[in-house]
C-alpha cells in the first residue's frame, strides 16, 4: 500500500500546480462560452413557442378567421410540439453546464486559495468535547472541512466528517489518501464531474457488493 501510494504521488509530480490551474481556467471559459450560446438559443426556442401558442389559440378560437387560416391549428401544433422539445432539451443542457461550470469554479476558488467562506462548513457535524475539532479548526468557516467538501449529499459530507474526527488505523488512513490521488488523472472521464461525482449505477453497484473497499468509498464521499 505505501509503496503504491507512492507510485501515484510521482506519476502527478510532473504536474505542476499552473498547468492545473491553466486547464482549469480554459475549460471554465470553454463551458461558458457553450452555456451563452444555449441560453440564446433557449431564448429564441422561447419565443418560437409564444408565437405559435399565439397563432393555435387564434385559429382555434377566432372563428372570423377564414377556413383555411384556421387550418393553420395543425401545422402550429406540430411546430409548438418539436419546438417545446428543442427548448425543453436545451434548458435541461444548460442546467447540466450551470452545474459543471461551478464545478470549475469551486476548484478555481481552492487553486486560488478563495474557498474560505463559499462552501459547507460542517458545523452541524460538531462533537461536544471532542479531542482536536476545535484547536485543529477541522470544522467551520474556512476549517479543514470546509476546504475538502465536495460532496453533493449529506451522506457524503456525513461521511466526510467522521473520516476527519474518528479515529482510524494506518491502512485505513493510507487508502483514503490514495483515493483523490488515483481520481485525479480521471477528471475529464465521460460523464462531467458537474454532472454527478458517481453514477446512480455505480452507487447502487458499490451498495450491493460486499467487498467494497475503503478507497472507493473514499472516491464517492468525497
Amino acid at each position: 500500500m505505501h509503496e503504491r501510494f507512492r507510485n501515484e504521488r510521482e506519476r502527478g509530480s510532473a504536474c505542476n500546480g499552473s498547468d492545473i490551474l491553466a486547464e482549469y481556467q480554459g475549460k471554465l471559459q470553454l463551458i461558458r462560452n457553450k452555456l451563452e450560446i444555449l441560453q440564446r438559443k433557449k431564448f429564441r426556442a422561447a419565443g418560437v413557442c409564444i408565437i405559435l401558442v399565439g397563432l393555435l389559440i387564434a385559429s382555434i378560437f377566432v372563428h372570423s378567421l377564414p377556413y383555411s387560416l384556421r387550418l393553420l391549428s395543425i401545422p402550429s401544433f406540430l411546430g409548438l410540439s418539436a419546438v417545446l422539445w428543442v427548448y425543453l432539451h436545451q434548458r435541461t443542457e444548460v442546467s447540466r453546464l450551470a452545474r459543471l461550470a461551478g464545478f470549475y469554479e469551486r476548484g478555481l476558488d481552492r487553486l486560488e486559495a478563495n474557498w474560505q467562506g463559499k462552501g459547507h462548513s460542517g458545523s452541524d457535524f460538531a462533537r461536544i468535547h471532542h479531542l482536536y475539532q476545535s484547536d485543529l479548526n477541522i470544522l467551520g468557516n474556512g476549517s479543514l472541512f470546509e476546504l475538502l467538501c465536495t460532496t453533493r449529499s449529506e451522506i457524503g459530507a456525513e461521511r466526510l466528517a467522521s473520516y476527519l474526527l474518528d479515529k482510524t488505523t494506518t491502512t485505513q488512513a493510507l487508502s483514503r489518501q490514495a483515493a483523490p490521488v488515483q481520481s485525479r488523472f480521471h477528471v475529464s472521464c465521460p460523464g462531467d464531474p458537474g454532472n454527478a461525482g458517481c453514477s446512480t449505477a455505480a452507487i447502487c453497484g458499490w451498495a450491493c457488493s460486499q467487498t467494497a473497499s475503503c478507497c472507493v468509498a473514499a472516491s464517492c464521499a468525497a
